[in-house]
C-alpha cells in the first residue's frame, strides 16, 4: 500500500537579528506505508532549512554526501544542486526563507547575520546533529501546525525566528572555529620556520661578527621579542647563546686543528691573545693553552 505524504504549509513573516525575512514552513508527515523516496536533482533560489523529526537517509550535493537521521538539521544556500534519498520515512520540516529586500543587489543586513549568510553561501551546506533547543522548538511548532487555525503568524514567526537564529549562530561559530584552526596552523608553521632560521643563524656563527640586530632582521621581531624567543627555544639569552657558540668554536680549534694561539685569536675575532685567554678562562676555568694540553693528554692516554 502506498499513500502520499501529508503536508501542511504556512507562510510566516519573521525577523532574524531585526531584519525581515519572508518564510514558508512546510511540515511533512508520512502516510501509512511508503517506498523510499529519491528526489530529482534540483536547486532553489532561496535558503532552505531541513529538520528531520524522524527517519533516515542522505542528502547528496555535487560536493558531498551527508547521511542523516532523527534530530538532523541542515541549512542550504540558494542555487545548490542537491538530491535527497530517504531510506526510512518520517516527519520532517522544510523551512524556506529569503530576506524581504533580496531584490537589492546587497541587502542591508546586520554585520553578524550578513557574515553568517556569507559563510553559508561559501560552504553551500551546513549541518548539525541533535540540538535540544531546536528539538524543543520544532516540537512546539509541529504540535501547532497540526492545528494551523490556532497558530497565529506572530507566534509562528517567533518560533521560526528562534530556529533560524540558533542555526545561523552555529554557522557563525563553525566559521570562526575553522578560521581559528587555519590561523593556528599558519601560526604554528610560522613558528617552525622562524625556529629553523634561528637554528641556521647560530649554526653558521663562528666568531663575534654576528649581531642580535642581524638576527632580528631575519626573523622580523624586536630585540626584546627575540630574547624571549631564544630563551624559550634554548633556555638562554642571545648573549649567552653567542658565548656558548664562541666557546665551542674555540674548543674545536684547540682540539681538532694545529692552529697556533695567535691564529686562533685572529679566527675568533679577539683583539689580542690576552683577551682570548681571559675570555676562555672565565667560562672554562683554564687558559686555551692548558685546555689544549689537557685534551691531548686525555686523547693520548
Amino acid at each position: 500500500m502506498k499513500q502520499a505524504q501529508n503536508s501542511t504549509a504556512q507562510y510566516f513573516p519573521t525577523q532574524i537579528a531585526g531584519s525581515p525575512f519572508a518564510c514558508t514552513v512546510t511540515f511533512h508527515r508520512p502516510g501509512v506505508q511508503e517506498e523510499p523516496l529519491y528526489t530529482e536533482r534540483h536547486s532553489h533560489s532561496f535558503y532552505e532549512l531541513l529538520h528531520i523529526v524522524e527517519g533516515s537517509g542522505s542528502i547528496l550535493t555535487d560536493a558531498r554526501t551527508i547521511s542523516y537521521q532523527s534530530g538532523f538539521t541542515c541549512l542550504m544556500a540558494p542555487n545548490v544542486y542537491h538530491t535527497r534519498h530517504t531510506e526510512k520515512r518520517g516527519a520532517f520540516f522544510s523551512v524556506k526563507f529569503v530576506p524581504e529586500n533580496r531584490q537589492e543587489s546587497k541587502p542591508d543586513l546586520p554585520g553578524e547575520l550578513a557574515a553568517a549568510l556569507d559563510s553559508l553561501n561559501a560552504m553551500s551546506i551546513f549541518w548539525m546533529m541533535e540540538n535540544r533547543h531546536l528539538d524543543a522548538i520544532f516540537g512546539v511548532l509541529s504540535s501547532a501546525m497540526q492545528s494551523p487555525a490556532s497558530l497565529s503568524p506572530l507566534v509562528g514567526g517567533g518560533l521560526v525566528s528562534a530556529i533560524l537564529s540558533i542555526v545561523l549562530d552555529h554557522v557563525s561559530s563553525s566559521t570562526k572555529s575553522a578560521s581559528k584552526r587555519v590561523r593556528s596552523t599558519s601560526e604554528a608553521n610560522s613558528l617552525i620556520r622562524r625556529a629553523a632560521v634561528i637554528d641556521s643563524f647560530f649554526d653558521q656563527v663562528e666568531n663575534a661578527n654576528a649581531t642580535m640586530d642581524g638576527l632580528c632582521s631575519l626573523v622580523h621581531v624586536s630585540r626584546g621579542q627575540l630574547n624571549r624567543i631564544i630563551k624559550a627555544q634554548y633556555g638562554v639569552t642571545f648573549k649567552q647563546k653567542m658565548i656558548e657558540i664562541r666557546i665551542a668554536y674555540i674548543k674545536h680549534l684547540l682540539t681538532s686543528t694545529a692552529y697556533s694561539i695567535p691564529a686562533i685569536t685572529a679566527l675568533t675575532n679577539f683583539s689580542s691573545e690576552g683577551n682570548l685567554s681571559q675570555f676562555f678562562k672565565k667560562y672554562c676555568g683554564v687558559s686555551p693553552t692548558a685546555y689544549r694540553r689537557q685534551m691531548r693528554e686525555k686523547a693520548g692516554g
